[in-house]
């Protein structure tokens, strides 16, 4: 692309196609909308908690003058001061504009430097063109006629057999009755890059099919899903994937809806609405929505009678979305009972901002925490607080109990403390709303906060790195053998009732007519879903045996099946750590 004329263009567009390279180049980046008469716009990247780096940018395009370093000045003070309300760190500030540094500039720039909390750098007119390669959509959306070009192909997108493009040869109506799969494989690519290649905001996928194609991708970053379209031929449905390049994609040009939302009286749907307008929370089921106009880019909107949608969580401006806190149960004795440290998002505000949401959740994503609040007409909050516990299953023992043990503490009279992760005196301490324990859910919490301990206490003794197995498809056995097994690992004798015993000798066989006492070893393995889980060694002590058969097995061994002597049926187990085994004569046993 040939260098542009910056002297040429209006000072607003300039401001805007340079904020929104850079917007494309950091995709977290958002500008910091300006008033009126500010003389520039900020683009703020968020680096980490509490940190960021702004761009500064300018439209000049010749040498400054007085007047515009003055506006450069005012400028730098005033993000100070907006960084300041914010608790912001400017870990860096970009004078930003399509104009190079000249040695005449340096004194005063790097006196200007010198008068901030922060570096400075000057990105002049050589990165600008950098970025003009790099994206010339932006240059052609925003300073040519991109933007009505844009509108039209994706239109005529929808009509994909009336479309031609460069290089693609046309297909007529009489060259469909051979048509084969193979042969639009390359029309459709090159549909796809056409309109990439057009939209400097959105990105568009598509996919053909007898039914809508949901998108499985759940990464984080950009490119971020904002929408996704469905629309019928006959019994074909055509399904557009509406990716944001960046964060401030979204706020360049907002997706709008409207519609009215239908819910039947008493129902959970009634409720996430109801919920939605006090809180701002937003809901978590598909909700149906009549006379829906939908403004989606691309022109891909329209209007429908009935559909079913989910709404979701905006993600804010990137610096403040998620916050670190130390949350903690405290017993009525002031002992910490279970201690999480959970990331919560930020607020969700409703739409009279007298009631909000905020949700948080612990690194496993086991314990999610979701607290509502109402501001009363006399200033009080009322506030709801809501804990539910994620799947186990897959997790670590280790991520997972305390989160067990915090929802299992969480009752009265123990309290609520929530203070900040590194800042530790800074806390409140709640108390935890009466009423709201479900006790079947309170017992099977229990249960496996007690198994997940087990499993600690297993893998202590274990090379293998165990996993939380599926409890709702685990045996019985194999889950009764994970509390035994951890019993006999803390140094219990277990006694269990036996009334056979086959055993494979390797010495002599002790000479006697009557009962006698038994002790031998074994390995010790337990299954724990699909793991085999190897302990060392069990010994098991019989008090009284009875010899009843004798017989070889291979190499002269002999195996030797024994009942109880006398009325003792009751073996004791013990662990044995890892001793050898065949020292101890025998290395089968089965108890019935």
């Amino acid at each position: 692309m040939s260098r542009l004329e910056w002297t040429r263009f209006n000072g607003d567009d300039v401001e805007a196609v340079v904020s929104m390279f850079v917007c494309r180049e950091r995709e977290k980046a958002f500008r910091i909308r300006p008033s009126q008469g500010d003389g520039g716009i900020d683009v703020c990247v968020p680096i980490s908690p509490g940190h960021v780096e702004i761009y500064q940018v300018k439209k000049f395009a010749s040498n400054l003058e007085s007047n515009e370093k003055r506006q450069i000045e005012k400028s730098h003070k005033r993000i100070q001061e907006y960084a300041k309300r914010r608790n912001w760190v400017v870990d860096n500030w970009y004078l930003t504009m399509p104009l190079d540094r000249t040695p005449e500039n340096d004194e005063w720039f790097n006196e200007l430097e010198d008068g901030g909390p922060f570096p400075c750098t000057w990105l002049g007119l050589t990165e600008v063109e950098n970025w003009v390669s790099a994206h010339p959509d932006i240059v052609d959306y925003y300073l040519r006629d991109g933007k009505a070009r844009l509108i039209e192909e994706v239109a005529r997108f929808s009509a994909i057999a009336g479309l031609s493009l460069p290089g693609i040869p046309a297909v007529t109506p009489d060259q469909f009755a051979g048509l084969e799969p193979a042969m639009i494989s390359q029309r459709l690519a090159a549909l796809r890059t056409a309109l990439n290649d057009r939209d400097p905001h959105f990105l568009y996928d598509v996919a053909i099919g007898r039914e809508p194609v949901v998108p499985q991708s759940k990464a984080k970053g950009y490119p971020a899903l904002a929408a996704v379209n469905s629309q019928w031929f006959g019994d074909t449905c055509v399904t557009f994937h509406i990716f944001a390049r960046c964060a401030e994609s979204l706020h360049e040009r907002p997706i709008e809806f409207r519609g009215t939302l239908v819910a039947e009286a008493g129902s959970d749907a009634q409720r996430e609405i109801e919920e939605f307008f006090r809180y701002g929370r937003t809901p978590s089921i598909p909700l149906e929505m009549r006379n829906l106009d939908a403004n989606l880019p691309g022109g891909l909107g329209g209007r429908s009678d009935v559909v079913r949608v989910l709404i979701g969580q905006a993600s804010g401006n990137g610096v403040e979305e998620t916050f670190e806190r130390i949350y903690a149960i405290i017993s009525p004795g002031g002992e910490s009972l279970a201690e999480l440290e959970v990331s919560v998002s930020a607020a969700a505000i409703s739409i009279d901002r007298k009631g909000l949401c905020n949700r948080g959740s612990d690194a496993s994503g086991i314990f999610n925490i979701e607290i509502l609040s109402l501001l009363n007409e006399d200033g009080t909050n009322d506030t709801t607080v809501r804990v539910n516990r994620g799947d186990v299953t897959g997790k670590f023992p280790d991520d997972a109990e305390q989160p067990l043990a915090f929802m299992q503490y969480f009752r009265s009279p123990n309290k609520l403390k929530i203070g900040s992760k590194r800042a530790r005196r800074q806390h409140v301490l709640q108390d935890i709303p009466t009423g709201m324990r479900d006790e079947e859910a309170a017992q099977w919490n229990e249960f496996l906060l007690r198994y997940v301990r087990a499993l600690r206490k297993i893998q202590d003794f274990s090379i293998e790195e165990i996993v939380i197995p599926d409890l709702d498809t685990e045996p019985r056995a194999q889950i009764e053998q994970v509390f035994r097994a951890a019993r006999l690992l803390n140094g219990e004798s277990i006694a269990v009732r036996w009334n056979t015993v086959q055993l494979s000798m390797f010495s002599a066989l002790p000479e006697t007519d009557g009962p006698f006492p038994v002790e031998f070893t074994e390995p010790y393995t337990i299954k724990i879903g699909s793991q085999n889980i190897e302990l060392g060694s069990l010994r098991t002590s019989i008090e009284s045996a009875q010899l009843t058969r004798i017989w070889d097995a291979d190499e002269g061994v002999k195996v030797v099946e024994l009942i109880p002597g006398g009325s003792s049926a009751v073996a004791q187990l013990s662990w044995h750590g890892e001793t050898s085994l065949e020292a101890e004569g025998a290395e089968d046993l089965g108890v019935v």
